[in-house]
């Protein structure tokens, strides 16, 4: 959502512990977002709720409040497509933060290996003098 809280930057040089601290700071956003969220729909169902009563009234009253309520029904509406929209995207944020912190927790694993086990671990390749003939 525009004029929500600045989105931290997370650079390759940063510590595990700062990426870290940004995986928990990009969760707290998450929940608090999904906190906006279902606050929206509460409201959206309160007003869908009105809007039936008011329906059942008729008259030239009850169509101006259907009409206010109907305005107020669409824009709570889009706000909730942009929290979800903003939720979704902040989500997969914090799985590439995640998936930052596990690779580099994994990367030296390939490094300590002995050097002959990386070697039995390359695909053969035919040497230029053991190639098929046709």
């Amino acid at each position: 959502m525009p004029g929500g809280p600045p989105q931290p930057q997370v650079r390759s040089s940063t510590s595990p512990a700062n990426v870290t601290e940004h995986i928990e700071a990009c969760r707290r956003n998450v929940m608090q977002l999904d906190e906006q969220l279902r606050a929206r729909q509460k409201k959206l169902l309160s007003l869908r709720n009105e809007r039936k009563s008011v329906g059942l009234s008729g008259g030239e009253v009850a169509k101006f409040k259907l009409s206010s309520l109907d305005q107020e029904i669409r824009e709570l509406s889009r706000q909730s497509e942009q929290l979800i929209a903003q939720i979704d995207s902040e989500n997969a944020r914090c799985e590439q933060l995640a998936t930052r912190v596990s690779n580099r927790a994994g990367a030296p694993q390939p490094q300590a290996k002995p050097p002959q086990q990386q070697q039995n671990q390359r695909p053969n390749k035919p040497r230029s003098g053991q190639r098929s003939r046709q």
